[in-house]
């Protein structure tokens, strides 16, 4: 019996091309506890490996087919293909979706790729090292579970997971898959919105500048049946920038702008033409939609707007880092919308572009978060830069994702609260995620008041919101060690207790709310937020009766208030 391909579906939503090939499934594997690989050239291909894994499932979990959750750092992983006859004289890419946590792959013997950074996607020109008939292509996937300093989020670095920490993830977690492409093809697209003008910014990256012939760019731009605009233009290099005006009516909700309540979204199809001829086709989409903050307001397309989201973990049970369908991704957003939230902040992970694409269609907003490293040292500072800057770059098109969170807790920067490094650690990679994006709101440290920077700062957003110790708590023992009493660590960077927890409510609209547990009532009475007590850190976890006016009128009317 055959066995069916896990996770099929198409796994770059927002640049899809038509042909490709899906490479999951059966692979040969191998541990390499010894460390042998390497000098017995596994990479040649030539060694039949004894184990096999289904990937993309990470050996520690149970769909890869081995389950096994103890200390294997090094891993091999090798599978045969053969390309579509009508490949033939093409570009051919070698895509990984992600490796935990460094990998280098080799086509038929020849190194083709490394790639350092868990979460985030790598590809590679195999076409040299490819050869008729069937391909071999191997990967090294090493992993540092001890680590403290490696970007890892929640993944534990003892062996049996604990308290608020998972079972690693090593090696391919994400889809592997083939690609043709012309030799002059479109590397990427970046669209920037702006509704206040009606129109959008469509930014197109080739692999490289044209060498000679005539080429042009032609982008069509469809909203379902409603509305159709095209226009060409010539491309001369390597980066070419077109505005295009959307003729849209957006007064009392009529329009096309995208939110949860309406995701409305523009279908895109990009053209590469030379010498008149079309030689590469992308089909996209993007949504108008603007997020920002006015006088202490979160502000969603210049309308205030309040945010009612999980902390969403994103992790399966039988899948780990990986979820275990494309559905499952999709289901964990109905389920919350039909709880009563709006969105997620994805916690100490950098998600999946299908949980992306399914938050887009179905009207969902998204905080993205960075998976954090624990402790701080000047490589850890390398690898978080790196990884975070391809995170923003392959998420940067999706109109749900409205707020960048580099760190979390004061992970990595444990003592931020004394060490004048850790502290320019943090604003730099608040200033680094503004310079790559200046269309979202940043949070460098979310969680936590020591030294966050952006117009959303989280720890006094909670101090206002009724949790005058809780965000302290959390700061670590560091802010105890630091300072005579919660409440002068507090003082100490600006967060007051303020003698009616609803004022600042009242006043701005705006309050974040993550650590406390929510109760979920059917009744009319007691429906909505409540009270959670009996957390083991002894933080509170009330939410005042005032959350009630930061409910805009019609979810009020919704809540039977």
């Amino acid at each position: 019996m055959t066995q069916a391909m896990p996770r099929p579906e198409y796994p770059r939503p927002q640049l899809v091309r038509e042909q490709w090939l899906n490479l999951n499934g059966t692979w040969e594997f191998e541990f390499d506890d010894e460390r042998i690989g390497d000098e017995q050239r596994w990479a040649s291909g030539a060694k039949e490996f004894t184990r096999r894994i289904q990937v993309p499932f990470a050996y520690q979990s149970r769909l890869s087919g081995i389950g096994d959750p103890a200390f294997h750092d090094l891993v091999w992983y090798k599978r045969s293909f053969a390309l579509p006859a009508g490949w033939a004289g093409q570009t051919i890419l070698l895509h990984f979706g992600a490796v935990d946590y460094a990998a280098t792959v080799w086509v038929n013997g020849q190194q083709v790729a490394y790639h350092e950074g868990g979460h985030t996607p790598f590809q590679a020109d195999i076409t040299a090292a490819l050869r008729q008939g069937d391909n071999t292509v191997v990967v090294r996937a090493e992993d540092f579970s001890r680590d403290v300093t490696l970007p890892r989020g929640k993944q534990y670095w003892k062996e049996n997971s604990a308290s608020i920490f998972y079972t690693r993830t090593t090696g391919i977690w994400q889809t592997v898959w083939l690609e043709p492409v012309n030799r002059l093809h479109i590397k990427k697209l970046k669209f920037k919105p702006d509704i206040d003008n009606n129109e959008i910014q469509i930014r197109t990256f080739l692999n490289q500048a044209p060498a000679g012939g005539s080429v042009e760019a032609r982008i069509d731009i469809r909203f379902k049946d409603e509305y159709f605009t095209s226009t060409t233009f010539s491309v001369h290099h390597a980066e070419e920038t077109r505005t295009v005006r959307l003729h849209d009516i957006n007064d009392h909700g009529m329009g096309r702008w995208w939110s949860p309540h309406k995701p409305n979204l523009y279908d895109v199809t990009v053209t590469l033409l030379v010498d008149g001829q079309p030689v590469d086709t992308l089909q996209s989409y993007f949504g108008m939609r603007k997020i920002s903050v006015e006088a202490g307001k979160i502000m969603l397309n210049n309308r205030v707007y309040f945010m009612r989201l999980v902390l969403d973990q994103g992790y399966f049970p039988d899948g780990n880092l990986t979820a275990p369908s494309d559905e499952a991704l999709k289901r964990d957003i109905e389920l919350a919308k039909e709880m009563g939230f709006n969105g997620a902040r994805k916690h100490q992970k950098i998600e999946d572009p299908r949980f992306l694409y399914w938050a887009d269609r179905l009207g969902y907003l998204v905080w993205g978060e960075m998976a954090n490293a624990y402790n701080y040292s000047e490589d850890y500072v390398r690898r978080i830069t790196s990884e975070w800057q391809e995170a923003i770059e392959r998420d940067y098109n999706h109109p749900s994702l409205v707020v960048w969170v580099p760190l979390n807790e004061s992970w990595g920067v444990s003592n931020i609260l004394v060490d004048k490094r850790q502290q320019q650690h943090a604003l730099a990679m608040y200033h680094l995620t503004k310079s790559l994006d200046d269309t979202r709101l940043v949070v460098s440290n979310d969680g936590l008041g020591a030294d966050a920077h952006g117009p959303l700062n989280d720890s006094r957003l909670r101090m206002a919101a009724g949790r005058p110790r809780g965000a302290l708590w959390y700061a670590g023992k560091n802010a105890r060690r630091q300072a005579p009493s919660p409440r002068a660590a507090g003082r100490r960077h600006g967060l007051r207790e303020p003698a009616d927890p609803c004022d600042r409510v009242r006043r701005d609209r705006l309050q974040a709310e993550r650590m406390g547990g929510l109760g979920i009532f059917r009744s009319r009475e007691r429906r909505g937020f409540s009270e959670k007590a009996g957390r083991r850190d002894g933080a509170a976890a009330a939410i005042p009766a005032c959350a009630g006016h930061l409910l805009h009128p019609a979810d009020r009317r919704r809540a039977g208030d």
